[in-house]
């Protein structure tokens, strides 16, 4: 059952929905990547459940204050060019570092 806004109305709509969320995924992967290590992995479980807790907060406190901006065309076109020009920012970044890493490795 999906609700009118989009989203999945029950818990079992709710979890299939997290097969489709790439924050999901990349958490995951992260979770499993570290309990390879070393250590204590009780400390290493509540490390990382802090790390999520406190991303997630920052992105669904982020989502919030954009909610606001999305209401008027002029806003969501204020968004729209600022997300856009960060990540020409951010793909350059990685162009960049790319293009030097391959320069020293032939050196």
């Amino acid at each position: 059952m999906v609700k009118k806004s989009g989203m999945p109305a029950s818990p079992a709509g709710v979890a299939a929905f997290q097969l489709l969320n790439p924050k999901a995924w990349v958490m995951m992967s992260v979770f499993a990547a570290t309990m390879h290590e070393v250590g204590d992995r009780t400390i290493n479980i509540i490390v990382l459940m802090a790390v999520f807790a406190a991303c997630l907060s920052v992105w669904a406190g982020t989502g919030a204050a954009l909610s606001r901006l999305l209401h008027s065309r002029s806003g969501l076109r204020r968004v729209n060019r600022i997300m856009g020009t960060s990540l020409i920012i951010f793909a350059a970044a990685i162009a960049l570092q790319q293009a030097q890493l391959l320069v020293s490795a032939s050196r």
